[in-house]
Order: structure tokens, then sequence, then C-alpha cells
């Protein structure tokens, strides 16, 4: 989570009730105040920000940086019921990120992966996943394996950029470079995905953050959740160029 020489990260790193600056009943952390944060009232939240946000129509991010002057670089918004710590410093977040508290991420539904994706939440569980992955990715992502990557997939922009007189903007042709060279970077030569497979890759991962979004699982014919949509595609797709990239 980076930003530009002087700009401020701002990134939001929990939502709820969690370990950040906060005091979970009956957690043992009653004693550990909560982060500063503008004001607020029970149940509503931070009225001021909701009103900035939805009537007055200030940008988000606009009203994350007038609360980072306000407050410090860790400071607490309240929305309804539910509490997000936003930290907007890079030293800052890297000891956020580094805090065992920390491994886990979110989970709106029952994990369809497993261990394939890192979506958990218990940190304890979630830390020797961390840990696995940041071994795969320093023995098969360098800065030179990324490079590779963007130079194979840009020269499939130029035609649709260079083409003469006003335009709509190429969106599907970036989404695809882009998934190119984040796939290609990730899987190698060998586990290069086809055109069409990458087509199906960012329709099913576009399906499968919207229902995350809305927090559901799909419904078999009985009681039992299935996999949210697009799930069962994107570890298909996955697994099949992991298996001819050897990774």
């Amino acid at each position: 989570a980076g930003a530009p020489a002087g700009r401020p990260v701002l990134k939001r790193v929990a939502q709820g009730r969690g370990a950040l600056g906060r005091a979970a009943k009956g957690s043992g952390l009653d004693s550990v105040p909560w982060a500063p944060g503008p004001w607020n009232v029970p149940i509503l939240g931070s009225l001021g920000v909701i009103w900035a946000l939805f009537v007055q129509k200030v940008p988000l991010q606009q009203i994350l940086r007038d609360l980072r002057k306000q407050h410090g670089p860790l400071f607490l918004i309240r929305t309804g019921p539910v509490s997000q710590v936003w930290v907007g410093d890079p030293a800052v977040l890297r000891r956020v990120y580094n805090a065992p508290e920390c491994c886990g991420r979110p989970a709106s539904f029952e994990d369809p992966f497993g261990d394939f994706l890192f979506l958990t939440r218990e940190p304890e569980k979630a830390a020797a996943i961390k840990e696995r992955q940041k071994a795969w990715l320093d023995a098969n992502l360098s800065g030179a394996t990324v490079q590779a990557a963007v130079d194979e997939a840009v020269p499939r922009l130029w035609p649709a950029l260079d083409a003469g007189g006003p335009q709509p903007w190429p969106s599907e042709v970036v989404k695809l470079s882009m998934y190119s060279a984040v796939t290609c970077a990730i899987l190698g030569k060998d586990g290069l995905m086809s055109e069409a497979e990458l087509v199906d890759f960012m329709a099913a991962t576009k399906e499968y953050s919207e229902m995350r979004a809305k927090s559901k699982m799909s419904k078999k014919g009985g009681d039992e959740p299935e996999p949210p949509p697009g799930a069962q595609q994107i570890k298909e797709i996955i697994s099949a160029a992991l298996t001819r990239s050897g990774r």
C-alpha cells in the first residue's frame, strides 16, 4: 500500500470490533482505548462524516485527508454499528500489517477456496498461510519477472490506443492486458493463459467480487449453501494454469 512521495497512504485496515485501537468487551482488551476520530452518536455513528459524504457529496479521499490532519495517521470512523480503523502513514501501515491480529481477512461467507486463496478470519491460522504465500512470492515473483510480463502484455494495447479519430476508451482491451500481465508474472510463461481463459477468468472474478460485496451465498435445492458464483471457475482456471507452470 504505497503512495507517491509527500502524499499520505489512506488504507482501511479493520472493520468492526477487533484488535486495532479498540476495546472489545470480554476479550481482555477492555483497557485499550479506541483510536481517535470524529465525534459520533450511539447507533448512528460519525454523523459529520456521513453528512459530508452522502449529503454534501464531498469526495471520500478529501474527507480522509481532512481526518488525517485532525487526528493523526491512525483514526477511527463509525458508520452506524460498524467501526472502521484507517491508517494514513506508510510506516504505521507496515507496523499494523505486521501485527499478528491483522493476519486475518474478513470472510462474509464460508470460504470456498480453503487455503487456495487468503481469506481466513482467524489470525493464527491466517498467519501460517501468509508466511507460505510470502515464501512462494519471494521464490517466483521478482522485478525482472514483472517487467517481462508487462513487456509481453503491453503490445496488445497499441492497436486500440493508436486508432485514429475520436473513440470510446478501450476498457476491455486495457483490462485484458492488465490481467494478462498479472497472471503471466505470477504463473510464468508455461502457465500463461489463453485469451479465452483470461476472458473467462475476468468474468468469474467480477461475478465473485460482486457476490462477496453483497455478502451472499448461492443456494442449492436444500439448505446447504454452495460456493458463490464464479468461485469454482476461478479455482479451476488458476489450478490448471498452476499445474502447467509447475508452481
